[in-house]
Order: structure tokens, then sequence, then C-alpha cells
């Protein structure tokens, strides 16, 4: 797939080279929708709570100029997500698709300075836990991985950090 913008009333040409060896016919398949709001880091979603279950799909994403590779499978076609720690805890994210997802989370304000702080780059129903700070903004990225896009949920639930977590209580 080859996904392009396009404006409304503009006249499009499409031009198909024939490869080694010539072809002999070409099948074109042309997918009309909407590039997410959320597909460019900088109109990341916010969004808020403590259990969330988000239904978004990454067809008609992309992916912006100095974006970090998040898995080396990934298909890049990303959406993106900007979530603020209501409270310190774990935090529990995951994606679940028709396919293998991956969602990674990153502390930072540009796409150059991202630091990853957790990752789920196995795909539907692996649960990535990891510590939250209260206040501290976290960047969730979603990517097809292998070959696959469309339709998914983005799972994220906050969990309050136990009182006796830590070896000293």
């Amino acid at each position: 797939m080859f996904p392009f913008p396009v404006q409304a009333g503009t006249n499009y040409q499409i031009v198909v080279y024939p490869g080694p060896g010539g072809i002999d016919h070409v099948l074109l398949s042309l997918l009309q929708g909407a590039i997410p709001d959320n597909d460019v880091f900088t109109h990341a979603a916010l969004i808020e709570g403590t259990n969330l279950t988000i239904h978004t799909t990454n067809t008609f994403a992309g992916v912006d100029p100095n974006e970090p590779l998040h898995f080396q499978n990934a298909d890049r076609k990303t959406v993106w997500w900007s979530w603020t720690a209501p409270f310190s805890g774990l935090v529990d994210f995951d994606v679940t698709g028709t396919g293998p997802y991956g969602v990674v989370a990153y502390t930072g304000s540009l796409l150059t300075t991202l630091q990853k702080v957790g990752q789920n780059p196995v795909g539907p129903s692996f649960h990535t836990n990891m510590r939250v700070t209260e206040g501290v903004t976290y960047l969730f990225a979603a990517d097809g991985l292998d070959g696959n896009y469309g339709e998914f949920d983005f799972h994220l639930k906050l969990f309050p950090t136990p009182t006796n977590d830590l070896f000293a209580n």
C-alpha cells in the first residue's frame, strides 16, 4: 500500500512502469479514507483517566520526519497519544487487534529527544507494566507489525503503587 494525501477537485495521474521481465497486466485498487487526527506527533491525542480503552485505526497513518523506528518490524504507520499520570503507580498498556501491533511509551517533548520508557512489541494480548510518576506526561505510539495495519484497541490501566512495594517497607 502506498498512501498519499489528496485534495478534493484535483485530478491525479497514476503511472505504472513494468519491472524486470515486463508485466502483462496491472490490478490497481484505490482505497479512500481519512488520516487519523493523531497521526502526527505534534497532534497526539490527549487522553485522561486511569482505565482506558481507545478504538482506533492506523490504516491511513504515516510516519513523521525524524520519528524513531519503534520496532524493527514496524510498518511506519503510527498513531500517538499523550497521557499525564494523575498519580504515581504502575501502568499496564497493550494493544489488541486482528494482527500484531506494538506500542511504545516515551517521555520528552520533541521527536528527536524522546526517551523510550516502556514498550509492548509482542502484539495482541501481551501486557506491559511500567512505573509512572504523578504529573509526568507520557507519549504512546502504536504501530502495526509485520505488514499489519487496520483497526485495533489501545488499553491503558493505572494501578496505585502498593504501600509494601519497596524493600524498606
